[in-house]
């Protein structure tokens, strides 16, 4: 949720509340979660039980032992990227901590946090050009955290499997940035949000799958689909919503087509069989053109089974 601020003062946040409605609330969103991040873990949903301030530690909540039907003995399931902790979706982790970190400190600061670094029109002009980031690590509330928290940890880790940390990064700053900039040129409400970024994320691996559909074949075209799909359906939301920064949306997803699209990956068959990592601005690519990794590859291609990708919906 890329949310509006109301009123022009100062954002108005959780520090009114008492630490005890907060802790309720809190404590009711983490066994929210753990459901339906646990039991549903291989569903990847639009709108989908939020992760809130505790996403992070939903998503690290080993799944329920499964029993080996010839021994007896009960086993548990290996990991997958899509695990929080996962060694390869580190930098998806990272973001999801500094978010509920971020978010806490706006609590902390009563609301300090989020005046000095939400995006109004008027101090970016003014060259406070820090807003331009600042604002996709804020949120307005719980469950803008929640629902921003779970697409992240839904769509982040399949960006960052194929295209590796340092492309995921950029590609998620670089949206964050330019989603920050249509919301400046083209609607003078304040906002903040990570949802931008995120839209960011779902053009970058939406152009994975349509450059290497001839490849990956049905794969990719389920997967086309299905990110499809989830685009009409928030766009239909974003539409039907009043507190939703939808050029804050629309800027972010560009943006991160564009650097998604100069920087890969791209991946050609060689005359040898392998993939080698071509893509116009080779700056982020497979070190000397190395062949992509089988399991990165297989990976990829699993996570187009486990359901539709969630991107940021408002």
């Amino acid at each position: 949720m890329f949310a509006p601020l109301r009123g022009p003062g100062p954002p108005v946040g959780p520090s009114g509340r008492s630490f005890s409605r907060l802790t309720r609330r809190l404590r009711q969103l983490q066994l929210h979660a753990a459901k339906a991040l646990v039991t549903n873990r291989t569903r990847l949903g639009l709108l989908g039980g939020g992760a809130g301030t505790v996403a992070v530690l939903a998503a690290a909540i080993p799944p329920a032992p499964q029993e080996d039907p010839t021994s007896g003995i009960p086993r548990t399931r290996s990991r997958s990227f899509q695990d929080f902790g996962h060694p390869k979706r580190r930098v998806t982790d990272v973001l999801l901590i500094t978010n509920c970190i971020c978010f806490m400190l706006q609590w902390l600061s009563k609301d300090l946090l989020t005046f000095w670094g939400a995006k109004v029109n008027t101090y970016i002009w003014a060259g406070q050009w820090w807003r331009l980031l600042t604002p996709t690590f804020l949120h307005s509330g719980l469950l803008h955290l929640a629902i921003n928290c779970h697409a992240l940890n839904s769509i982040g880790p399949q960006v960052e499997l194929v295209g590796g940390g340092a492309r995921f990064l950029t590609v998620y700053m670089a949206a964050a940035v330019t989603g920050t900039a249509a919301s400046v040129l083209c609607t003078p409400a304040p906002s903040l949000g990570s949802s931008g970024a995120i839209f960011g994320l779902g053009a970058a691996l939406g152009l994975f799958y349509w450059r290497h559909r001839d490849t990956l074949g049905a794969t990719s075209d389920n997967m086309l689909k299905s990110l499809g799909f989830t685009l009409v359906i928030n766009a239909v939301y974003s539409v039907a919503a009043r507190n939703i920064d939808n050029w804050g949306h629309l800027g972010g997803m560009v943006g991160g087509g564009i650097v998604a699209a100069l920087l890969g990956p791209h991946l050609v068959r060689t005359e040898g069989g392998r993939f080698v990592d071509r893509p116009p601005l080779p700056w982020l690519a497979y070190k000397d053109g190395s062949s992509y990794s089988s399991s990165r590859s297989s990976d990829s291609s699993s996570s187009s089974s486990s359901g539709s990708s969630s991107m940021a919906h408002g």
